[in-house]
């Protein structure tokens, strides 16, 4: 007669440990690749406004730049080459050809400056100057078939920025003169732009040539 040995049971312990590990490793496996997307996802953010940032920076040099050696804004207002093409010099209180002035008081629009300044309001970047542009005018076309600025061969148009969604513009403000000074002072907003439209920077700064 034969002795059979009889082997415990596992009741299947082994297979259970065995898919509990499998599960954690699967759970392991997904958060780590959700956190290397986001991780991806916010170095591209960063690169993009970084992008942008640069884009403001060319901006305000541009804009400087225009200011200083284009010859056409003198003091409280922007010169116009060609008057007989029907626009003139731009006083600028609505912040024509993206240039802006409201006064010596701030207000001459009716609209107090100070406490509501050109670059926050939205309608007025409609004429903004733009970094690249095919002449002296505004960007989007703006008065471009109407009248040619002319400006000194001192200031050079720059050349359009690659890999932007937009080209930087920028608002030139003219602020009231100091009493028993004759500088002038401009404060300039610009908005640059990275590689996606929605990623926008904007800079401010206030200049005397």
């Amino acid at each position: 007669m034969k002795n059979i040995t009889q082997t415990p049971g596992q009741d299947g312990a082994a297979l259970i440990t065995s898919l509990i590990f499998l599960t954690v490793l699967t759970v392991l496996g997904m958060s780590s690749m959700g956190t290397a997307l986001l991780e991806s996802r916010m170095a591209g953010n960063s690169r993009d406004r970084n992008l942008a940032f640069q884009a403001a920076e060319l901006g305000l040099r541009d804009a400087e730049s225009f200011i200083r050696d284009s010859g056409r804004i003198v003091g409280n207002v922007m010169l116009e080459s060609q008057p007989s093409a029907g626009d003139g010099d731009y006083a600028a209180t609505f912040c024509a050809k993206g240039f802006c002035y409201n006064g010596p008081d701030w207000n001459k629009s009716g609209v107090d400056w100070i406490a509501y300044p050109a670059f926050e309001n939205e309608a007025y970047w409609a004429h903004a100057l733009q970094y690249q542009r095919n002449d002296a005018t505004t960007k989007k076309g703006v008065g471009k078939a109407v009248v040619v600025l002319e400006i000194k061969p001192a200031y050079v148009l720059p050349a359009a920025l690659p890999l932007v969604s937009a080209q930087p513009e920028y608002l030139i403000e003219s602020l009231p003169q100091k009493i028993g000074s004759d500088k002038s002072y401009y404060r300039i907003a610009v908005r640059g732009y990275g590689m996606r439209s929605g990623t926008r920077v904007m800079l401010q700064e206030v200049f005397t040539p």
